[in-house]
């Protein structure tokens, strides 16, 4: 009974440590086979207990395993998802039974661009056909990573047909003027709403949508172009007249102001004389403040001749 358990305690020895280290349990499970039929072993018992505090020891490290601050773990035992993700930090799994996969939850970037013939080439409400450069943030959220794992493995490949699919819909509601223009702005946020609604309850968080670049038909674009440039100018011209309009009507007020004045002050003058004479007397000052002059002054004081002195 001592040999069948000292063979199958080796059997068992050397199988944890060909899961944990390859063919390296293979090996040593021959050699200490290969010893026990000999009876060398079985006289020496201290010898199998250092080999299996060693082989369980080698066990025990593979038991344990590390997940980073940018990962979150999915354990699988017997080849099934357990439904709680793992969080970082140090964990113990249970040697052969279970399985852990890491999935990354950092944000990362898609692009959908010309260059990697992964562009997004769609019809405008008109049916005219544009390729549009886009751009998708996104960051897996890690309450969902075994779900997510379980429905897809590889998100990339699966957002990017349903990303199209999106796109397509809203350009179709949108002609060349609205891409190429004002409302350029308008799309980007829609696509990014409804990519953002589309992906969030399957686990992925959508952060930013970014549109690169539109390509329109050359024909298009030019026309497109002339069609901005006359606007600008019409809206420069409509500028300029309602600038010119301002200043006449500045003017006018001016004018309107200043004959009143003028009516004021004749009116005044007119019942009180003497704000005449108070008038003349401003005028002597202000031209008795100038040098090298000389003033004559009739005796019918309604007259003022400046003279120069030369």
């Amino acid at each position: 009974m001592s040999y069948i358990y000292s063979i199958f305690y080796i059997f068992y020895l050397s199988y944890i440590l060909f899961i944990s280290y390859s063919h390296i349990g293979v090996y040593v499970s021959y050699y200490l086979i290969f010893f026990n039929l000999y009876g060398d072993i079985l006289a020496n018992y201290r010898i199998i207990i250092i080999l299996g505090v060693v082989l369980m020891g080698a066990s025990l490290f593979s038991s344990y395993y590390i997940i980073d601050s940018t990962e979150v773990g999915i354990v699988k035992t017997f080849g099934k998802v357990n439904p709680e993700p793992v969080e970082s930090g140090i964990h113990f799994k249970i040697p052969i039974v279970q399985d852990v996969v890491r999935m990354n939850i950092y944000e990362k970037n898609m692009d959908m661009v010309e260059n990697n013939g992964n562009a997004v080439k769609v019809l405008t409400r008109e049916g005219l056909p544009v390729v549009i450069d886009l751009s998708v943030q996104y960051k897996i959220n890690p309450k969902y990573a075994p779900e997510l794992y379980l429905s897809v493995k590889n998100p990339e490949p699966w957002m990017t047909s349903r990303i199209r699919a999106k796109v397509r819909d809203i350009i179709s509601e949108y002609s060349t003027d609205e891409l190429y223009g004002e409302k350029r702005t308008e799309v980007q946020q829609k696509i990014n709403t409804e990519i953002d609604k589309e992906f969030n309850d399957k686990g992925i968080i959508v952060t930013a949508v970014l549109i690169r670049n539109i390509d329109l038909p050359q024909q298009v674009e030019q026309a497109i172009e002339r069609k901005m440039k006359s606007k600008q100018e019409a809206e420069q011209m409509k500028y300029e007249v309602q600038r010119a309009k301002t200043e006449a009507e500045k003017k006018i007020v001016e004018a309107q102001g200043q004959a009143n004045a003028t009516r004021i002050l004749a009116k005044a003058i007119r019942e009180n004389p003497e704000i005449l004479e108070y008038k003349k007397l401003d005028a002597l000052k202000e031209m008795a403040s100038n040098d090298n002059k000389v003033f004559i002054v009739p005796s019918s004081n309604d007259l003022i001749l400046n003279v120069d002195n030369k």
